[in-house]
């Protein structure tokens, strides 16, 4: 006789499509125990290996009400689950990824802290000493053709100077959502299958590497099949033509180019990418798993390259901190 297998599921709704969201948000209440069997469905990929979607059916241990999921349905999905061997891990990784959003937000909250303080001490000083130069109406003004008064706008308005309106142009930018990679990170480039130019030839696609685990906070766990995802390569598609190109964008490497991508800033928690996950085979029946793959909006997605930036500067710190500590080290030899 088959054993049972069980798992923890709840009901999901627009803001929880996985079990990880559910303990995130603290939803544990709503945690119920059901019987769990799963079997493969159709074939869901559009292009190269095939991926069959997984269909779980779960049967409530109380009420023996049943319901059905699909794998490939995350955005509409109506009940996440996790099996109750993997649950541990999972609150395990949860936890660790509130704990890194904690450090990023104390250092957002200390910038803010550190320019509240500075517009505190001196922004009403600066701001008399710049109205101070203004001139007066009756210094400014001059008579037109019709008699009416017209005030100086020649006068108190100059052009920007080049450094500020470049200042202007990048905080233009911080305000779009995009996210910025290396060369390195775009895996494999091929034609769509589907979407094809004005010519008739197929659009030029992209695969792009996300962070790996050691660079970045966020964790995705294992899938309902017990895959550790956070072990494998991943990475999401766009259109060749949204890769853009910038000496010196987010780049640490002297003359280097990065590459980055604006992703929807309209709708950044709605917009959603689909981020894959690697298959590796099994060396003893020689069959390829196929990890299940999740979504981010465009706000998470460039929240994880951004911890990778954080993250590679912490690294850089400590490399440098080392190489220092080991220079006072060094004794200078006898003359």
């Amino acid at each position: 006789m088959e054993e049972k297998k069980y798992a923890f599921y709840a009901q999901g709704n627009g803001r929880i499509k996985t079990m990880e969201d559910l303990l995130q948000h603290g939803d544990l209440k709503q945690i119920r125990l059901a019987e769990i069997s799963q079997e493969y469905g159709d074939d869901v990929s559009a292009h190269g290996t095939p991926i069959y979607e997984t269909i779980t059916h779960l049967k409530d241990v109380e009420s023996d009400e049943q319901y059905t999921v699909h794998s490939h349905d995350l955005f509409k999905r109506a009940y996440v689950f996790a099996e109750t061997e993997n649950m541990d891990k999972m609150l395990e990784n949860c936890i660790q990824v509130m704990e890194g959003r904690m450090v990023a937000l104390q250092k957002e909250l200390q910038q803010l802290q550190e320019r509240k303080d500075y517009l505190q001490r001196d922004g009403k000083l600066l701001l008399e000493e710049i109205r101070s130069k203004q001139p007066s109406l009756e210094e400014g003004s001059r008579q037109t053709g019709s008699g009416m008064e017209e005030l100086p706008f020649e006068k108190t308005l100059s052009p920007i100077p080049m450094k500020e309106k470049e200042e202007a142009t990048r905080e233009e930018k911080s305000k779009k959502f995009y996210v910025t990679f290396s060369k390195n990170q775009i895996a494999r480039i091929y034609d769509h299958s589907e979407k094809k130019d004005r010519d008739g030839k197929p659009l030029k696609v992209a695969n792009i590497y996300i962070p790996t685990k050691d660079f970045r906070y966020h964790r995705f766990g294992k899938d309902e099949n017990g895959i550790d995802r956070d072990e494998r390569a991943a990475y999401w598609t766009t259109l060749t033509a949204k890769i853009k190109s910038e000496k010196g964008l987010g780049d640490e490497q002297a003359g280097g180019i990065k590459r980055f991508v604006y992703l929807d800033s309209k709708n950044p928690d709605e917009k959603h990418y689909t981020i894959h996950f690697k298959s590796e085979m099994n060396e003893v029946t020689g069959e390829w798993d196929q990890p299940q793959s999740v979504k981010l909006s465009s706000r998470d997605l460039m929240n994880l390259y951004g911890e990778q930036r954080t993250i590679a500067r912490e690294k850089q710190k400590g490399r440098k901190s080392q190489e220092k500590a080991k220079e006072q080290k060094t004794v200078e030899p006898k003359r």
